[in-house]
């Protein structure tokens, strides 16, 4: 008898787990119904010197099959979610990306990275998230970089849980932009130490426009619970869009100095837990 070959082989592997998947994909957020837009993850065409693969797969299925996260968002992000020895939630994060390897065929993995000089293929992913591992904090980190990885308590219930606010920081873009763009995911924890994934807030953020010119976007949140046995909320956002301009002087010496904003803009966004939906409330408002 003949051996299978390894491509035979290798899609046979694929559809045996894809079959096991299939009971536990029933139970991950539904991009139909839950508000979720699903993403077609970017093909990566070498790892060059800081790229590492993690864990290889032949699809999205199989990957989570293999990977067994608590949550998937966005068929790209994988989320787990477990307890400490002193029962504080520990959250990992980590990004799909599609990867042709040597043979040219076409799989999923997901991706480390390790020291060395940044290359064409780093910049591949440069804009975009890699594994975070939040640490839990009383409040939201604040830095010129950006406020990383963080987990925040955002609210509490005495008969519905609480309410945790993910930060999770992607790499700068790749260019001159250095922009820097924080996602914002939230999570009830109930009293009963289950988790429910509520979706997924506004981004926050800043890097430059122009010439002289950046601009920045915060968000704050707030908890509205909508009081029926479900426990269902909606968190509410405040946003604020700073524009600045840089004022560049040169006598013998030329430094950069940021200047109060030029402009001030406030919008209202609001996420719905039951759809996952999140929208905005009212046109921008602009202030002198």
């Amino acid at each position: 008898m003949k051996r299978a070959a390894p491509d035979v082989k290798f899609h046979i592997f694929a559809l045996a787990v894809s079959l096991l998947w299939m009971p536990f994909a029933s139970a991950q957020p539904d991009a139909s119904t839950h508000g979720e837009t699903a993403e077609l993850a970017p093909l990566i065409s070498g790892l060059g010197n800081r790229l590492v693969v993690q864990t290889v797969a032949p699809s999205w299925a199989v990957l989570c099959a293999m990977a067994r996260p608590t949550f998937t968002w966005h068929d790209r992000d994988l989320i787990w979610v477990e307890d400490d020895a002193d029962g504080r939630p520990v959250f990992r994060l980590d990004r799909a990306w599609r990867y042709r390897d040597g043979s040219g065929r076409v799989q999923w993995v997901l991706l480390g990275i390790r020291d060395g000089e940044w290359d064409e293929a780093f910049g591949q992913v440069m804009g975009d998230n890699l594994e975070g591992r939040p640490r839990l904090v009383a409040g939201k980190p604040t830095s010129d970089h950006g406020s990383g990885d963080y987990v925040l308590v955002l609210e509490t219930d005495d008969r519905c849980g609480t309410v945790y606010e993910v930060g999770w920081q992607k790499l700068m873009a790749n260019g001159t932009s250095l922009a820097i763009e924080e996602r914002r995911i939230y999570f009830r924890r109930t009293r009963e130490g289950g988790w429910e994934l509520l979706g997924e807030g506004p981004a926050e953020g800043h890097g430059k426009t122009g010439p002289g010119e950046s601009h920045q976007t915060r968000s704050v949140p707030r908890v509205v619970w909508t009081g029926d046995p479900a426990c269902s909320c909606r968190i509410e956002f405040l946003l604020e869009h700073r524009d600045y301009r840089w004022a560049t002087e040169a006598d013998g010496q030329i430094f950069n100095r940021e200047l109060p904003p030029v402009t001030v803009r406030y919008e209202h966004a609001a996420l719905d837990s039951a759809s996952r939906q999140l929208k905005l409330r009212d046109a921008p408002t602009v202030s002198p």
